[in-house]
């Protein structure tokens, strides 16, 4: 087993282990030589596996002394988890489906440029997508994607995920995202297409998401239905 597959091995475990709340007694893990021989894993391996669960905000490790499993906080119907800098969010359900809005190629206009930060007359791809979780209408993201990082995006690649598409078959680096959270009006295309009934507002996230160069090659704007604007994070100090 690849290294990185084996200390995602020993995160998911160890993950499920604390939610289950084998180590709640004295509240710490094991320590690493013994996480070590359970695994047979390294030393780098074991402690891979251990910063993700830092940045899980499940695990505090203090510097010379014990990794401390924190206490857990229950927080129903989560839709995203946040994460930090380190993780980007991702969808908690697993019953999601993707509806393609529109895909078009664009030149940025100044009003875009300003809040990307792309130059202006640039191309990029407008991508409005639809995501369907467990066959409700739940989320709308509006995506601005510079042309010359995924020259050949198509809409089926945009229909499954892009950022595979980028890391697995381009070789793009990505490093994380800058998020910004709203509650805004509803826009035309949030009343068209999900579940507000009576509802004026929606939980809007604003992404931009960087390159190891430093650059954003990525601005979108993600609409949720109020009903499903529970988000959590772990910041860390």
């Amino acid at each position: 087993m690849a290294q990185q597959s084996k200390a995602s091995f020993i995160y998911i475990d160890l993950k499920r282990r604390i939610k289950s709340g084998e180590f709640d007694h004295y509240q710490i893990l094991p320590i690493e030589k013994k996480l070590e021989a359970y695994y047979s894993a390294s030393r780098n391996t074991v402690r891979k596996a251990i910063r993700q669960l830092n940045s899980d905000g499940l695990v505090y490790s203090k510097v010379g002394s014990s990794n401390i499993v924190l206490k857990q906080i229950n927080i129903s119907n989560v839709l995203i988890d946040s994460g930090n800098s380190h993780r980007p969010s991702k969808i908690t359900n697993q019953n999601v489906s993707t509806k393609i809005v529109s895909f078009e190629k664009k030149t940025v206009s100044k009003t875009l440029a300003k809040i990307s930060t792309f130059d202006e007359g640039t191309d990029y791809f407008h991508v409005v997508r639809l995501r369907n979780i467990d066959n409700q209408p739940t989320m709308i993201d509006n995506s601005h994607f510079l042309c010359s990082v995924m020259p050949d995006l198509t809409e089926k690649i945009a229909s499954s995920s892009i950022y595979d598409y980028l890391q697995n078959d381009l070789g793009v680096k990505i490093v994380g995202s800058k998020l910004v959270d709203r509650i805004v009006e509803a826009n035309n295309i949030d009343k068209q297409y999900l579940n507000l009934s009576d509802k004026s507002t929606i939980g809007l996230t604003q992404s931009w998401s960087y390159l190891d160069t430093g650059n954003i090659f990525e601005y979108t704007e993600i609409h949720f239905s109020p009903e499903s604007y529970v988000r959590t994070r772990f910041v860390s100090q």
